[in-house]
């Protein structure tokens, strides 16, 4: 174990579709490049706009993570996930987060690139793999690396990162409706999710829910008809026929493995699919179909973060080189 060093795991691409709303809503200033003539490919008069504000939102969740949640503490490893463009499931369903394209800019693109460049340039833990997404980075650094730290926090707003959740590791979600950050843990999961989705909502179900209800959020289906009302009946009779955490404590933790999900919903499909043979085979195919859209993919062999003890240090210089006078100041 990394003595008393935790892990923060930021979702670099929310940070930027939050500024990126508010920019092209106006709501955010324009801002022009006035540092260093060159450095990363920036010259002076350039728009910044999208670059600035999300380095500023990420550098402002470091600082807030490092003063309020670790006071004390000597060390922090910082890791950063991009999403790494058009995967799998895109091919095997071309529905997937198919609500979401053309969200991105050219700008956009272009504003992400820099913003991953500087990061890297400063020390940053940056992670981007073609084919995964930011939330399969981050369960596989989770996976690998949980054990090393006193405490793993993540930074997103994408409910399918609390499938990491566990007595080392919580998630701070955001969501846009409240516009604050939800500290989730274990202890709070079930209380925080059930009121969001409106039925009961066992640590940690995340994944069955997903397969069964759907996700509106990336054009995930689910199964046709199976909504928050039946979601609650399965739960009630999951309970009734003793499912729990092998740990001994409340709860189906073990559905965070996709494999489990799977056999729940064969043994619960009747439930699932009703008493029509060809009603519960199209059923159950869309459970599974929806399954394997929402499990996380997981690298067998994930970079090892590392501890830069003179990250703020190089925060500083390069922010002074880049202009970024707000950013080029001590935690």
């Amino acid at each position: 174990m990394k003595e008393n060093l935790n892990h923060i795991i930021m979702d670099a691409n929310q940070n930027y579709h939050r500024i990126a709303y508010r920019i092209d809503a106006g709501l955010m200033k324009r801002l022009t490049y006035a540092g260093e003539d060159g450095y990363f490919g920036l010259h002076t008069g350039d728009d910044i706009t999208y670059i600035f504000h999300t380095l500023n939102l990420m550098e402002t969740e470091f600082k807030r993570h490092k003063v309020e949640i670790t006071e004390g503490q000597p060390g922090t490893v910082f890791s950063i996930a991009f999403e790494g463009g058009k995967n799998e499931r895109v091919e095997k369903n071309a529905d997937y987060k198919s609500n979401r394209a053309g969200k991105v800019t050219e700008d956009g693109r272009h504003a992400l690139k820099v913003v991953q460049e500087i990061l890297t340039e400063i020390g940053y833990n940056v992670y981007q793999e073609t084919g995964y997404e930011a939330d399969d980075i981050a369960r596989s650094l989770v996976r690998a690396y949980e054990k090393d730290y006193n405490h793993t926090l993540l930074y997103t707003n994408d409910a399918d990162w609390l499938i990491n959740l566990s007595s080392k590791t919580s998630v701070m979600r955001y969501k846009s409706s409240t516009a604050n950050y939800t500290h989730i843990t274990p202890a709070n999961f079930s209380q925080v999710m059930s009121d969001e989705y409106g039925c009961a909502m066992p640590y940690n179900c995340i994944l069955l829910y997903k397969s069964l209800v759907g996700d509106k959020s990336d054009c995930v289906k689910g199964v046709k008809g199976f909504g928050p009302k039946a979601f609650d009946k399965l739960i009630a009779d999951m309970v009734a026929k003793g499912f729990r955490n092998i740990k001994g404590t409340d709860g189906f933790l073990l559905l965070i493995h996709p494999q489990n999900v799977k056999n729940v919903i064969e043994i619960e499909q009747d439930i699932i699919g009703g008493n029509k043979p060809a009603m519960k085979e199209e059923r159950l195919r869309q459970a599974y179909e929806s399954l394997e859209l929402v499990s996380p993919k997981e690298f067998k062999e994930i970079k090892e973060p590392v501890y830069l003890p003179s990250l703020h240090e190089s925060r500083i210089a390069v922010y002074e080189k880049l202009g970024f006078k707000k950013l080029a100041k001590a935690w």
